[in-house]
């Protein structure tokens, strides 16, 4: 009997898996409820579920953020100069970070690719002027 209600139960989780992947494939916004990119207070938080930090990058991390195409990022950024890793979890337009001291690009699809780099990018020169105002002293000197 147990054995029997095993298989069931297996049967029913492959099933409901394969409807999920295949729903995910004519649905944009599956993918997304498992992985997702979330601007923090103080870094890009890449999270499963919404609600699990599995990655983070620090603003003062980053160098740039740029809009780009999957051909740029392809013949641009992952020609073998740069170390591309990304959540590529829609179809829609790229954005590519680029970080401080290091080749490695990240690549992510937000759902409005414009809002997200205005958003990133104010964050990121937030943390720059933090930055820089702990690097002062109130006597113009630096601090170490």
């Amino acid at each position: 009997m147990i054995s029997h209600l095993f298989a069931v139960a297996i049967a029913v989780v492959v099933i409901a898996g394969l409807i999920w992947a295949a729903f995910g494939l004519f649905a944009d916004e599956l993918a997304p409820i498992m992985w997702d990119v979330h601007l923090g207070d103080r870094a890009l938080q890449i999270v499963l579920l919404h609600i699990l930090p599995i990655r983070r990058i620090p603003y003062g991390d980053i160098a740039a953020a740029s809009a780009t195409t999957r051909r740029q990022l392809i013949f641009r950024h992952a020609s073998g100069k740069a170390s591309v890793t990304g959540l590529i979890n829609r179809s829609s337009p790229l954005v590519v970070i680029h970080r401080n001291s290091t080749s490695r690009v990240f690549a992510y699809t937000p759902a409005n690719r414009d809002a997200f780099l205005r958003e990133l990018t104010v964050r990121m020169t937030r943390a720059r002027a933090t930055h820089r105002s702990r690097m002062r002293t109130s006597d113009g000197g630096v601090v170490a």
